[in-house]
């Protein structure tokens, strides 16, 4: 749908005449998933990864039509350390299962990251404040405190952060909390409520 249009129209360019596309929503209880059972739902990147691979096998087989298609895995973000660590997993899952009887081996071909989060130190709220600032959201005057301020573990440990910077991204955070970092061009659609 373009801006300004009310109605669909057909892409003739569509991927799923090319391939087929499981989207995986990742870990359980983000998004639209859910996880009425609060116990099972404690997560890391290694078990995220052992789930993620249980998903992709179990999606497959479910589907013989496509099961012996060539695999790419591809994500974008946290996907970053998610993808990877799937595709290790898959990896091994071959290598160890390859030559068996009756076990479903994927055509595993690659895997691809866009705008991937690979090291939280660089990747997340320092990337935000740093393109923030290069594309005028906030001005050089809370640039020169944010600047120097240490927000790898921002969201881990905010003890670990002074109070001139807690102060500084505080009022960064009032600045931009209504802009969607994804988009920072894109019109604004606010709600009439």
């Amino acid at each position: 749908m373009e801006d300004g249009t009310t109605g669909f129209v057909q892409n003739k360019y569509s991927w799923n005449k090319e391939a087929n596309m499981f989207y995986i929503e990742s870990p359980a209880d983000v998004g639209f998933s859910l996880c009425p059972d609060k116990t099972e739902c404690k997560w890391d990147d290694e078990n995220t990864a052992d789930d993620n691979l249980k998903a992709v096998i179990n999606l497959l087989q479910k589907f013989p039509e496509i099961m012996n298609n060539d695999l790419y895995i591809s994500g974008e973000s946290y996907a970053g350390i998610y993808v990877p660590k799937l595709v290790q997993r898959i990896d091994k899952y071959i290598t160890d299962n390859t030559g068996k009887a009756g076990v479903y081996i994927p055509k595993l071909k690659g895997f691809m990251v866009g705008n991937g989060v690979t090291n939280w130190k660089y990747d997340t709220t320092p990337a935000f404040v740093k393109m923030g600032y290069w594309h005028g959201l906030y001005d050089d005057d809370l640039y020169n405190v944010i600047k120097d301020c240490d927000y790898s573990y921002y969201r881990f440990d905010s003890a670990k952060v002074t109070g001139d910077c807690k102060t500084a991204m505080d009022r960064f955070n009032t600045l931009t909390g209504a802009i969607n970092g994804y988009d920072v061009f894109g019109k604004c659609y606010t709600s009439t409520e």
